[in-house]
């Protein structure tokens, strides 16, 4: 009891104490209860991108009244068009967060219509076909992604790029645009050599490409050409419709010591707006490097100059350019008064081969003139008893007439002479080698209405190891007005010669030779680029295949940009490289 009173006075004192003070003013405590904290409201976003774009972000989750910003970005090729689930037409959105959201980034295919991109050329020179064929041209390269996708044939491959029982593949110098059933879009037909199983091992196939640079859809037929297969465009029955004339080189050798196949007649191609054509086979048998069309007699209809080359030994057969007279109706006839010195080349057995020939009215005078193009340098020699003293006396001489280029000037008889022809010097390569026209085209560069020609090939190397197409070049030649040019190539472009260093097929990096150049406005500035038509795969030989048979495949590393730009008259390279292969 003690010591429980001692602690009741103890608590007594001390409640007294701590509840006294000298004013008595400090309040009471105050105790405040506070409430455990609440967890946000959250809500999930998704975010998925269609075909052909991509978006910022895929989402997440988020508190309620989170602003997420999304932008869409459409692909190469595709446009942006609108979102799934959010109302608005702008690529890049802010979405305020008050419910679980799904949004879908939404694009489609930017429609590649045809679009005329060429030069408003002087119209006599609208009825010839490398005109007619650079009108069509849409400024871009086919790349061979498209190529091995939707146009070669292949079947029964045992694994890509080797194997392939059936094998029919795009030579891109052998296909021309077009638009075959006037829906405004951009059209492609072309040949595809037989590679199955080998090179070139029988005969090919045409395939038509409808909507080539939207949605390609490819058509294959069986075809008589074996071996080259490039094509002309042209108007030929007069029916205001282009139809395609195809020449070929089906007796061009084997690469054994023999000859693929036999010569056919030149053929051309009449469509019928479902994709059907006819073939009207033109002319006799003969082997083609290269043609030209246009009205050679100034009376509308199309007319073609056929500079034949055989390559399979005719005897004492002479090649000779040949022309084929339209009736205006797709009927031709074939004379050989249209080039003056046909007699004199017959008589001395000369064969008058050239490797490039065009047309264009070159001096403005209404008259279409005849280019030929050959090498930087030839020499032949023939032999002719011309002694009227003595029949049995024969006498050599040597020839340059195949050398460089050749413009036969056309007058109001509508032949084309030597006597009335100026030449152009074509420059060796830097190197010293030599140069081969394959292709021309026309610009006027300095808008002074004079037309420059634009010449392309390859490279022929001196010491022989490989050649021709060891390289490439494009040569500039300004138009003076009087008759004559100059070359002005190292002044005008930045490359303008290439070679593979005596290599027999190109590798990544080199630039692949083309046959074939277009004028065309790529950039939409007002004046006109340099683009190849198409580019010439480069081949490669694959050994040891799993069918026990060297094969040959082909690629190239150029994208579809890849084109000269003019720059003020000066053209740079737009040097457009993709890792393309097989």
């Amino acid at each position: 009891m003690k010591n429980l009173s001692i602690l009741l006075i103890s608590l007594t004192i001390f409640f007294y104490s701590c509840s006294s003070n000298d004013d008595d003013t400090t309040p009471p405590p105050n105790f405040v209860h506070t409430p455990e904290p609440t967890t946000p409201t959250q809500y999930t976003l998704t975010v998925t991108a269609g075909e052909g774009g991509t978006v910022s972000t895929q989402g997440g989750t988020y508190d309620e009244g989170t602003e997420v910003t999304i932008t869409a970005t459409a692909d190469e090729g595709y446009k942006f068009v609108g979102w799934e689930g959010y109302d608005s037409e702008s690529n890049s959105l802010t979405v305020t967060l008050n419910s679980n959201t799904n949004i879908e980034a939404l694009f489609e295919i930017v429609t590649k219509y045809f679009i005329d991109r060429s030069p408003n050329y002087p119209t006599i020179n609208n009825k010839i076909g490398n005109i007619v064929k650079n009108k069509y041209h849409p400024g871009k390269i086919l790349t061979p992604d498209v190529i091995d996708s939707f146009i070669d044939l292949k079947e029964n491959c045992d694994c890509i790029g080797c194997g392939c029982r059936v094998k029919f593949n795009l030579n891109s110098d052998t296909s021309v645009y077009f638009d075959y059933n006037n829906d405004g879009l951009i059209d492609l037909f072309g040949f595809l050599e037989n590679n199955s199983d080998g090179y070139r091992v029988g005969f090919g196939k045409y395939v038509l490409v409808d909507d080539v640079f939207n949605n390609p859809q490819s058509t294959y037929f069986d075809s008589n050409v074996w071996c080259g297969g490039r094509m002309e465009l042209n108007d030929f029955n007069g029916d205001g419709r282009d139809d395609v004339l195809v020449y070929h080189e089906n007796d061009h050798g084997d690469g054994n010591g023999g000859y693929y196949t036999s010569r056919i007649p030149l053929e051309i191609l009449y469509f019928n707006l479902d994709g059907s054509y006819t073939i009207n086979q033109v002319g006799p048998n003969t082997g083609t490097h290269d043609l030209v069309s246009f009205d050679i007699d100034n009376d509308g209809d199309v007319d073609i100059v056929n500079n034949e080359w055989w390559y399979n030994d005719p005897g004492q057969i002479v090649q000779l350019p040949l022309f084929y007279v339209n009736d205006g109706m797709g009927n031709f006839t074939i004379t050989k008064t249209k080039f003056e010195q046909y007699s004199f080349y017959q008589d001395v057995g000369l064969d008058f081969n050239f490797t490039g020939v065009d047309a264009f009215d070159l001096d403005n005078d209404g008259f279409v003139d005849l280019l030929i193009g050959g090498s930087s340098e030839s020499e032949v020699q023939y032999c002719v008893y011309d002694n009227p003293s003595d029949q049995f006396e024969q006498n050599c001489y040597s020839t340059d007439y195949q050398e460089d280029i050749r413009v036969f000037w056309g007058s109001s008889s509508f032949t084309y002479s030597e006597e009335n022809s100026t030449r152009v010097d074509l420059p060796f390569y830097n190197n010293g080698n030599s140069k081969l026209s394959y292709g021309f085209g026309f610009i006027d560069i300095n808008n002074d209405g004079q037309y420059e020609i634009i010449n392309v090939g390859t490279n022929i190397p001196r010491n022989g190891i490989s050649g021709p197409n060891s390289g490439g070049f494009i040569e500039i030649f300004l138009n003076n007005g009087d008759r004559t040019f100059t070359s002005d190539s190292s002044n005008r472009i930045s490359i303008y010669e290439w070679d593979y260093a005596n290599k027999s097929s190109i590798d990544t990096g080199d630039i692949p030779l083309f046959y074939f150049i277009s004028v065309i406005d790529v950039d939409d500035d007002g004046d006109f680029d340099l683009v190849p038509h198409a580019i010439n795969n480069g081949s490669i030989k694959l050994s040891g295949t799993s069918n026990g048979q060297d094969e040959f495949d082909f690629y190239t590393n150029i994208g579809e940009d890849f084109h000269w730009q003019n720059n003020g008259g000066y053209f740079t390279l737009i040097d457009d490289r993709h890792n393309y292969e097989n």
